[in-house]
């Protein structure tokens, strides 16, 4: 299951971008398989707008980071 959301996010357009524009509801959908998914839709939109604003929309390449 855990799989299927990661997959609906890559077909989506897994990118800091887009998560940051979809609506809170179509990233839902999109991740409804796995457990508490409402909690983590909030979880990943903190993510990727602490991305965006910190580290040039890419992914730190160490824990420091």
């Amino acid at each position: 299951m855990k799989y299927e959301a990661t997959k609906n996010l890559i077909d989506y357009g897994l990118t800091v971008d887009s998560i940051l524009e979809i609506d809170d509801e179509k990233l839902y959908e999109l991740i409804k398989k796995v457990n508490f998914n409402r909690k983590k839709v909030k979880t990943i939109k903190n993510i990727t707008k602490i991305l965006k604003e910190n580290h040039n929309s890419k992914v730190p390449s160490t824990l420091k980071e």
